[in-house]
């Protein structure tokens, strides 16, 4: 059989072999490999800051650090918080994350996993007198290909926390496949977490169920495509993953107060709109203007806000800016228009955003 490197989605395999050991032993168990990989407390760690922001927050009491091999070559390290636990039940606990390792790379990988025994404290003290002449020590950088260990998997940028990195991974995720339908358990998978635990992240970072989060990123693009083109609203919504074009207008009213038809025929002048996804990293206490001002700066879309009465507004945005009050831009939040200006209305339990250029006080 040809060899296979070890993939993301494997490590969301030892992911969950740790999650169902801790769950069932009650010992907390994390794994580093020597490529710089942490698994640990359901997440799966690659940015070596996240790594690092990780480990020095697990807190381990009494740790067991047991030495993983694979194909007769040290691999990384398994870690057990063993406290008051017996010699025996650490060596069943050897035994058992074994087996379940050898299980994962029976089905996707070739090789044979081992687990070594224990490292005494005094064998870990020794392993850190390499530190002393690690810097004559040839880099890893430097190795050829062919040297270089079996796994490969994608650089990611350095999140600002774990958690947020996590969220923000999500977000993408809906960000990108807003035309498909979407399920938790689909967006949980794509995150090597449970969906239990993502559902707990949406409601304790961005204070809003995954599905509302979902369906404010599909009726933002809706809206997008109601005053922007001349497609159906069948088309719309079967572009957008809903079956049922009943169920989407249905959705869509009770989230803007108005039919996809209704808001296309009021907002027909629309020239421009700009779509700001609420992101984990979002501080709630940020105004929509905060949030917005941001987001063109990121995104190096130039932008000029004046004030009226005292009252701070958006002027320009790119090329487009208020025109003797007949054009200018208006502000949603989650498919409904404010009354309060965008600097009195913060994102706590926002999920998206959107600036639109068009022409005051219709009446047609």
């Amino acid at each position: 059989m040809t060899k296979q490197s070890i993939r993301q989605r494997d490590f969301q395999e030892i992911s969950n072999v740790l999650s169902t050991f801790t769950s069932l032993t009650q010992i907390k168990a994390i794994l580093f490999t020597l490529n710089g990989i942490l698994v640990a407390n359901h997440f799966i760690y690659l940015n070596p800051e996240s790594v690092k922001e990780a480990l020095a927050g697990q807190d381990l009491k009494a740790p067991i650090v047991l030495p993983v091999c694979l194909e007769k070559r040290v691999w990384g390290i398994i870690i057990l918080e063993a406290v008051d636990i017996p010699s025996k039940r650490i060596m069943i606990s050897k035994n058992y994350l074994e087996s379940a390792l050898n299980e994962i790379s029976s089905e996707h990988f070739t090789g044979q996993f081992s687990i070594l025994e224990s490292l005494t404290p005094s064998q870990i003290t020794q392993l850190n007198m390499l530190s002393i002449i690690y810097p004559s020590l040839t880099p890893l950088g430097s190795l050829s290909s062919n040297e270089h260990s079996q796994t490969q998997l994608p650089k990611v940028k350095s999140p600002s926390s774990p958690t947020n990195y996590s969220i923000n991974i999500a977000t993408d995720y809906i960000h990108n496949h807003l035309q498909s339908p979407l399920s938790l358990n689909e967006v949980a998978r794509q995150v090597y977490l449970s969906p239990a635990y993502l559902s707990r992240l949406f409601k304790k970072h961005l204070h809003v169920n995954f599905i509302e989060y979902v369906n404010s990123q599909k009726i933002a693009l809706a809206q997008e495509k109601l005053a922007m083109s001349q497609l159906t609203v069948r088309e719309i919504s079967s572009n957008l993953g809903y079956s049922q074009t009943s169920y989407f207008t249905k959705l869509f009213k009770r989230r803007t107060g108005q039919t996809p038809s209704e808001f296309r025929r009021q907002h027909h002048a629309v020239q421009k709109i700009y779509t700001i996804p609420r992101q984990s990293d979002s501080d709630n206490s940020k105004t929509v203007l905060d949030a917005s001002q941001a987001y063109f700066q990121n995104n190096h879309i130039d932008y000029f806000t004046d004030s009226a009465h005292g009252v701070p507004y958006m002027h320009s945005i790119d090329d487009l800016d208020d025109t003797d009050g007949h054009k200018g831009w208006a502000y949603s939040v989650d498919g409904q228009f404010p009354l309060k200006s965008a600097d009195q209305v913060t994102m706590t339990d926002k999920s998206v955003v959107q600036w639109v250029y068009t022409t005051y006080n219709q009446n047609d």
